[in-house]
């Protein structure tokens, strides 16, 4: 188990069984994900803990889809990333955050030593407007590795939704492990690469998500995610068409009916987010009503 003195008298650790329900206090969704979803490690999660034994911050690396490629030979990526999560109480000491950030670094170390010949990558994301996370971030050795691209639909205009002049079926994604392991085939035909099937299988276990699919002859071809972020405002993500299917109104169609779904459920805002240099989805989402909220820097740590 790792100890590590940080400053003003705080102590980091391991997490224990006994601290995920502390943790949720602190950020609920932190807390939750710690404990249930397969893609975070108990031997990647930390929580700093002053001294009076309360627990005043929590912290963890956890694997994104490329993780899942470290060990496949036939397969070279010019990254493979860890994401980061970091959460803090209201009253801890300012350099809480930062004594968190330095052991994840301090962790990540090892993972370094057992792929040297792979680039690892620490990464996670700044609002923009979060200046003092980004600069704490910047002096402890991350750069910004790309801008993120945030969208906002308004789910209260009158819209229709625009139909493919393809043969295509829309439907809803089952929860089955056929049905996932289905959806995984195409999420990698669409991206390049698989997201995590772990984080995937739990955002499928949230009330409000629903995954809309486009099947042709049975073959799921395109999708988008939807779910909860807070009163009013929903998610419209994880959006994509694999290639032979691009270009057709397939990934717009399943977009739109995404977003009739939200407007049922009485959503007032959608938002997306999309990497600052693909021009045609930013191209397609424009076309539709998406209009730019603000952009998110992502920020990377790699150790050369």
């Amino acid at each position: 188990m790792m100890e590590r003195k940080g400053e003003y008298n705080m102590n980091i650790r391991n997490v224990n069984e006994s601290d995920y329900e502390t943790i949720q206090q602190l950020d609920f969704m932190t807390g939750l994900r710690m404990q249930w979803d397969s893609a975070y490690h108990k031997e990647d999660e930390f929580v700093s803990v002053n001294d009076e034994g309360e627990i005043i911050g929590a912290a963890s690396l956890f694997w994104d889809g490329t993780w899942y490629y470290l060990n496949k030979k036939d397969m070279n990526l010019p990254l493979y990333r860890m994401q980061i999560d970091v959460a803090t109480s209201k009253d801890a000491p300012k350099n809480t955050r930062r004594e968190l950030i330095r052991t994840l670094q301090e962790h990540f170390k090892k993972y370094t030593v057992e792929y040297p010949n792979r680039k690892l990558c620490m990464r996670c994301w700044c609002v923009e407007s979060d200046k003092d996370y980004m600069q704490e971030l910047l002096e402890e050795g991350f750069y910004v590795g790309g801008v993120i691209m945030v969208f906002k639909y308004d789910t209260t205009r009158d819209f229709e939704i625009r139909k493919s002049k393809e043969n295509i079926c829309v439907e809803e994604l089952n929860n089955d492990d056929e049905s996932i392991k289905a959806y995984l085939v195409a999420n990698e035909a669409g991206y390049g690469t698989q997201d995590s099937e772990d984080e995937f299988r739990f955002m499928m276990m949230g009330e409000d998500t629903k995954v809309f699919v486009a099947k042709v002859d049975g073959k799921i071809v395109s999708s988008t995610s939807i779910w909860k972020i807070e009163d009013g405002r929903w998610a419209t993500e994880n959006v994509f068409t694999i290639p032979e299917y691009r270009r057709k109104g397939i990934g717009r169609e399943v977009l739109y009916t995404a977003l009739k779904s939200i407007q049922e459920q009485k959503g007032e805002v959608a938002t997306l987010t999309v990497v600052g240099d693909n021009k045609d989805a930013i191209a397609m989402y424009l076309s539709m009503g998406y209009s730019l909220m603000e952009n998110m820097m992502e920020m990377h740590y790699i150790l050369d």
